[in-house]
Formats: structure tokens, C-alpha cells, sequence
């Protein structure tokens, strides 16, 4: 008797030597979930499913791209490459996709998206999939945010978890995005991206592409990020924080309707002010020990005429405006002129 041709077929995807039934108990985070995904594909070991869950959208669409990447060569992927709905989809369609044999090619991969725990997870024809899945099929479910449950036939060794990146966590991801566009970044010049764009590393990519262009494959340093990321410009944040740390309120005012009417995101204006605070702050201990700080003459000049508790007093309440702009509903432009108009008191 003829072999069935799916038995013949050599299988796509390649386990995990060594493996044991539960190898990943414990608390999980997006650094490690994202390296262990790499590291195994850079070691050509490619599951026959995979779980992609969380709220970190960029990186968890990477790792979708990475594993097309290893499963199916470019030419393939218009045959081969399967994209669905987790919500439109029934079991039924799913199984009959992953079971099927690829078209002109080695292998396939079938890409399921979601927002939610997918409604076919606890599927009697799920589960049975799961425990003997098609070995030339690579199928991808892409979750959008936390599970609320998980198919006991979905092994640990197949589940990778994108939680949010937390700010304290940024640095690493910023001087490796960096690196990866063939650019270096000072540890200053992240900081400073960190507090200018936040926690959400899709927008860290595209500034970081732009910036890449500007510095032409050089080193991107503080002043070059205040210029490029957003409409935002060196005198323009200078004259803004300089003002409120000499508590002119006329010349805060001016500087910050300058900033707003450029059509600047409020939480880079106020990310911009916390970085000046915060430069003014440590280049003040430095000259506090008879050192001669490196920076611009003006700042320089200024952390030597503002007492360190206004500025350890303006950190404070440009923290208290962030966790108001991001819980309240308040108009941005009234919380920031309040801002302004209470560290000029």
C-alpha cells in the first residue's frame, strides 16, 4: 500500500531537545518570553503551535514575523501563509486549514488573530488537534491582551507572553532597537527617549528609524532626540524649563503656547520637562562636588542658581500631571497650565 504523502513528509517544525512536561512554571515577562523565541529559532527549533498572548502589540507582531520568517522562504508565503479571525472562525474551518497539505511548498503556516481568549479554545476538535498536530504546519494564535483561559492541550513550552513593557524595563529595548538600525545611542539620549515617548515601543521604533536617518549611521545623543522626536526644539524645551525653575510665569507661559501650538503631544512636553528637571538635578550634584559639568553654559549656569529642593519639589508635581493626564478628564492644556502655574507660585 502506498504511504499516505503527509507521512512521507518530513515534519516542519523541530522540538525542543531536552524538554521536560512543564518547563516554564513561574512568573513570565516580555523580555525573556521574547529572547527564549529568538534563541530557539535561531537554533532552528520551530513549534508545531504557538501561543502569542499580552498587551504588547509590537513585540508580539515581531514574533509573529519571526516565525513566518523560519517556517516558510519568501517565495512560499503567498500559498502557504494563512491569515484568520479568532472570532469568525469555528474549529472546524481551523482543523481543516492546519490539516490539509501545503500548496507547492515544504510547509505552511496558519495565523490566527484575536483580541480575546479565542471562543474555540476549549473545542473537543481543538484539543484533539493539539495532541497530534500536522507536522508540516506551523499554526500561530495571536492574542490580543491577557487569557482568561488556556487549552489544556496548548503545552508551556508552545506559550509566549507580551505583558506591557514597564518603563523601568525600556533602556535595553531602546539601545537594541537602536542597534539593530546600525546606530548607537547614548544612555543619556534613551533616558531621554523613555521620557518623551513612554512605554510603547511602536512608537520607540518609528523615532528611532527617523533618528537613525538624522545621525546617518552615527551616535544619537541628547540634543538629537529633544530636535527630531516629535515637533519638538532645543531653545523652545530649554526656555520652558529654565522659566519654570526661575518661576517666571510670563516666560513659562510664552514657551509652553510656543511648544502647544506646534501641535506637540502633551505627555512629550511634559516628558521633556521632567528630563530638564531631572539633567538639572544630577548636574547639580556633580558641581556640588567641584566638578565642572560638560553640558551647555546655560544649564550649567542654571543648576547653579536653582536650590536642589524647587527642583525635587518640580519633580514631584510633574508627576503628579502625569498620573493626571493619564486618570482624569480634564483637557491636557488645562493640567499642564496648572502645572505651570504652580511651579511659578
Amino acid at each position: 500500500m502506498e504511504p499516505d504523502p503527509e507521512e512521507r513528509r518530513p515534519p516542519l517544525h523541530r522540538p525542543v531537545p531536552g524538554r521536560g512536561a512543564n518547563p516554564l512554571r513561574g512568573k513570565r515577562d516580555v523580555q525573556s518570553d521574547f529572547l527564549r523565541l529568538e534563541g530557539e529559532l535561531k537554533r532552528g527549533i520551530l513549534h508545531p503551535v504557538y501561543l502569542l498572548y499580552g498587551q504588547e502589540d509590537h513585540l508580539r507582531e515581531r514574533a509573529v514575523g519571526m516565525i513566518v520568517e523560519a517556517a516558510l522562504p519568501p517565495e512560499e508565503r503567498a500559498l502557504n501563509l494563512l491569515s484568520l479571525s479568532a472570532e469568525e472562525s469555528t474549529p472546524e474551518e481551523i482543523l481543516e486549514l492546519c490539516s490539509s497539505l501545503p500548496l507547492m511548498g515544504k510547509g505552511k503556516v496558519v495565523l490566527i488573530r484575536g483580541k480575546e481568549t479565542p471562543p474555540f479554545f476549549k473545542s473537543p476538535l481543538f484539543l484533539q488537534y493539539l495532541q497530534d498536530p500536522s507536522p508540516s504546519t506551523v499554526l500561530i494564535l495571536s492574542v490580543q491582551g491577557d487569557l482568561t483561559t488556556v487549552s489544556s492541550g496548548l503545552k508551556e513550552e508552545w506559550r509566549y507572553s507580551f505583558p506591557s513593557v514597564r518603563e523601568r524595563d525600556l533602556l535595553p529595548w531602546i539601545q537594541r532597537m537602536a542597534s539593530e538600525k546600525g546606530v548607537e545611542i547614548s544612555r543619556e539620549a534613551a533616558q531621554m527617549m523613555r521620557e518623551l515617548v513612554g512605554a510603547d515601543l511602536g512608537s520607540v521604533e518609528k523615532e528611532l528609524e527617523k533618528l537613525s536617518l538624522y545621525v546617518e549611521g552615527g551616535r544619537i545623543e541628547e540634543e538629537d532626540v529633544l530636535e527630531m522626536v516629535g515637533a519638538m526644539r532645543v531653545p523652545s524645551v530649554f526656555e520652558l524649563a529654565s522659566s519654570l525653575a526661575e518661576r517666571d510665569l510670563r516666560g513659562a507661559i510664552k514657551a509652553f503656547g510656543r511648544l502647544w501650538e506646534s501641535g506637540e503631544l502633551p505627555s512629550r512636553i511634559l516628558g521633556a520637562m521632567a528630563w530638564y528637571f531631572r539633567k538639572l538635578l544630577f548636574l547639580k550634584e556633580i558641581l556640588s562636588t567641584g566638578k565642572e559639568g560638560t553640558e551647555r553654559r546655560e544649564m550649567v549656569s542654571l543648576a547653579r542658581r536653582v536650590p536642589k529642593e524647587r527642583l525635587k519639589e518640580a519633580l514631584l508635581r510633574l508627576y503628579e500631571a502625569d498620573l493626571h493626564l493619564k486618570s482624569t478628564s480634564l483637557p491636557p492644556r488645562v493640567i499642564l497650565e496648572r502645572l505651570i502655574v504652580s511651579l511659578c507660585g
